[in-house]
């Protein structure tokens, strides 16, 4: 029988001691990974929990572990089984599940590019990670501004969140805007020099701008290793008024615009504004991000 703790971080010593008793009497991971979750879910304050190990050499989920309420309808569909039911089905099942997979997929692409913009084109993500209805960690505002009460819609969301760029905060903490197209609207092209004036963002903490390349939204390779700009970035060069022009564009710039350079790919790139600690201008949406300008 395994011992219950109490919730909350006064279980942490405990936990650690029934760990190591159940390492040093069964050596069984399974018990170890299930008391582990089980104690997760009641220190987070979770409903339930989840815990899946996969095996990617086989592309196969090998184990899966469930904790806290009721869990009937994953078990109908299979989902917390230890045996999947999905291997070896009939062709037009999986042709079937095949098709919903990519329906899904498609879905998800069509909602991230329906984040609302400014203006200028910046998609602010301000109430983007208020899917979760736990608040979790010091220093959490647990208020109903900060949570999405439509749970259809934070399921979409989280899903979004998944695909355009995971683990961040709520907008009180960081506020993140992602960009795609320059003043004009055209899309944002290695084939092409660009720039960003900014004034100082109304930040208590620091900004940066990160450079991606779609579709896997990864860190863009450069002869200078600079994957993103920033008031903290050393050299950087601002304007009289406190501003800084930041050039963005494949090839360095000329003499010493080169200190505020962020180099782009050879095609299609996207843009992440992070604003840490954001001022009250920026999460009522007062402050606006400027423009990108194409210069060439």
């Amino acid at each position: 029988m395994k011992q219950a703790f109490p919730c909350g971080p006064a279980a942490d010593p405990a936990l650690i001691t029934e760990i190591s008793r159940l390492v040093a009497t069964s050596g069984s991971i399974q018990e170890v990974l299930q008391t582990i979750l089980e104690n997760s879910v009641c220190a987070c304050g979770a409903v339930r929990g989840f815990l899946a190990i996969v095996d990617h050499d086989r592309g196969e989920l090998d184990v899966r572990y469930t904790a806290g309420a009721d869990w009937s309808e994953e078990r109908r569909l299979g989902l917390a089984e230890e045996e999947s039911p999905y291997v070896g089905m009939d062709p037009r099942e999986t042709a079937v599940l095949v098709a919903g997979a990519k329906a899904g997929q498609a879905k998800i692409e069509e909602l991230m590019q329906q984040i609302h913009a400014t203006p200028a084109g910046w998609q602010m993500t301000t109430h983007l990670f208020d899917y979760n209805l736990d608040h979790l960690g010091l220093g959490t505002i647990a208020g109903p501004e900060w949570v999405i009460a439509d749970r259809a819609q934070a399921y979409a969301t989280r899903a979004v969140v998944a695909r355009a760029g995971l683990w961040g905060t709520h907008g009180y903490e960081a506020t993140y805007a992602t960009i795609w197209v320059d003043v004009d609207g055209r899309p944002l092209d290695g084939a092409h020099r660009y720039e960003l004036r900014l004034t100082q963002p109304p930040v208590d903490a620091f900004w940066s701008l990160t450079m991606y390349a779609p579709p896997e939204f990864y860190l863009v390779a450069n002869p200078i290793d600079r994957y993103a700009i920033g008031d903290r970035t050393p050299g950087l060069r601002r304007e009289t008024d406190g501003g800084v022009t930041v050039f963005i564009q494949k090839d360095p710039p000329d003499g010493d615009k080169a200190a505020n350079w962020l180099p782009a790919p050879d095609g299609p790139f996207r843009p992440i504004m992070r604003l840490y600690q954001p001022r009250t201008e920026i999460l009522d949406g007062s402050y606006v991000l400027p423009p990108i300008t194409r210069l060439s």
